[in-house]
């Protein structure tokens, strides 16, 4: 979910994490813009984590509509005490729930709301918010282990009395603990806090808040993930170097002819704003002519568009990019078998314009294969996918979830259509339609045959995707 008032737009992004397809959802996260009986204009945002209870999720859901509520309907104007006072008071009554029976558990909970400008929150156990100011990440909640329920006096943190004034720029993060926590596997956090400045700039908040939660769930995060990403608008244009000496050349040929009007055919050049993340496995960068290992690279790695790889064992990259438009490319991933040598050819190139009436439609997301065994997978949208191999396209098409493998044996190319619609197009230009669970086999640039998909083949991209495929 997405929204935005006046200079401030908001976005909230939650997964059960990857203990198991039926793991419970104890995490409770909502934002909206409230108006309160005391006249206040608000953008409230609250993330509940619950705990310690398989009734935790109730637990969570019964502070979150408690806030909302208390808030709502109070005439209290002193934001840092309203805010302090609701959570008490959500606090006392879980605790004198859990006194009863079995009780419901307990919630860790940060509450933030925004007024002209000014930000207030209220905070107890182990949520968080981060303010992320010019590439610096300040941690504004401090990590406790005591939750709200377990006593009638519950420790709360609260901020400046004032307010923190926004910039222009800023972003927050509110999160559970599921997002920061600590890997048991290698003892990092799942996300690191000192990287969520680099994770979430550039981006829009949907966008930053399913990146964050993308990383975690490459690294198998044990544990509910909820994230709200809060943006103040009006950053300042960053003017790339060449483009101002271009401008600047220009104002100076126009004053010296005396010419006071000019009509210029725009010839902007592409800039590719994608960027591929990391998430699983190691792999090593090659040089422009991938020819040798310039780098190798693990978990979280960033890496930009027409970079060279070559995959160590079983890795997974995660598609995002910094452009602000209307865009559909987060939420696709690429899997590569082990030895697989790609190029990210072109991720997502728009216009180098800042004017919104200058942006040109999506191009298309190109991936090179040099040799190996690749995957696409679309999680939503429609953008076109394509995998080129020595002038032969596998394109995945279509909206909606799709799944594209190609493999190369060094002596034929195999285009398999796993799931939605897929088509190949040869050498000459000629294209052939497949359905989901048909295979294209082509020779020296020109198509064998079309057949079914066997079942073994099926699962060998399943299991190299981690069983996201789903049998039709």
């Amino acid at each position: 979910m997405s929204a935005h008032r006046s200079r401030v737009a908001y976005a909230l992004e939650q997964s059960p994490g990857t203990v198991s397809p039926e793991a419970p959802q104890q995490d409770r996260v909502q934002v909206e813009e409230i108006r309160t009986r005391g006249g206040l204009d608000l953008i409230l945002a609250v993330v509940v984590d619950g705990d310690g209870h398989p009734k935790a999720g109730d637990a969570a859901e019964i502070i979150t509509q408690k806030l909302f509520s208390g808030i709502s309907q109070s005439v209290d104007r002193d934001l840092n005490a309203l805010l302090r006072n609701q959570l008490e008071e959500g606090a006392q009554s879980l605790f004198r729930a859990n006194r009863m029976g079995e009780g419901i558990g307990e919630v860790g909970v940060t509450v933030l709301a925004i007024h002209r400008g000014r930000l207030f929150f209220s905070h107890s156990g182990h949520t968080m918010a981060v303010l992320v100011r010019e590439g610096e990440t300040t941690q504004m909640t401090r990590s406790g282990e005591r939750l709200l329920g377990n006593s009638e006096t519950p420790q709360i943190q609260t901020g400046d009395p004032r307010g923190i004034a926004l910039q222009a720029g800023d972003r927050v993060v509110l999160a559970s603990d599921g997002l920061t926590r600590i890997s048991p596997e290698d003892g990092s956090p799942f996300v690191g806090r000192d990287k969520i400045a680099t994770y979430v700039q550039g981006s829009t908040p949907i966008d930053a808040a399913r990146h964050l939660i993308s990383l975690a769930l490459g690294r198998d995060v044990d544990d509910n993930v909820s994230v709200i990403v809060i943006q103040v608008r009006g950053e300042r244009m960053r003017i790339r170097p060449v483009t101002a000496l271009i401008a600047l050349a220009l104002i100076i040929t126009l004053g010296v002819l005396g010419i006071s009007r000019l009509r210029i055919q725009s010839t902007l050049p592409l800039v590719d704003y994608g960027y591929a993340v990391l998430v699983q496995g190691s792999a090593g960068l090659m040089n422009e002519e991938g020819t040798r290992i310039v780098e190798t690279v693990g978990y979280l790695a960033t890496i930009p568009a027409d970079s060279w790889i070559v995959s160590h064992e079983n890795i997974r990259l995660v598609l995002e990019t910094t452009f602000e438009g209307i865009n559909n490319l987060s939420g696709t991933s690429l899997y590569l078998d082990r030895d697989a040598q790609i190029q990210l050819r072109s991720l997502d190139p728009h216009k180098d314009s800042s004017r919104e009436d200058e942006l040109e439609s999506e191009t298309m997301t190109i991936v090179n294969l040099i040799s190996g065994r690749i995957m696409f997978v679309r999680g939503e949208g429609d953008r076109e996918l394509r995998i080129t191999w020595n002038g032969i396209t596998a394109v995945l098409i279509g909206e909606g979830v799709g799944a594209l493998g190609v493999w190369d044996n060094g002596e034929k190319l195999g285009i398999d259509c796993l799931q939605g619609r897929c088509k190949s197009i040869v050498v000459n230009g000629v294209s052939t339609m497949l359905a989901s669970g048909q295979r294209c086999l082509l020779m020296n640039g020109n198509e064998t045959s079309v057949e079914d998909l066997s079942g073994d083949s099926f699962h060998e991209w399943n299991a190299l995707c981690g069983q996201c495929l789903i049998k039709q």
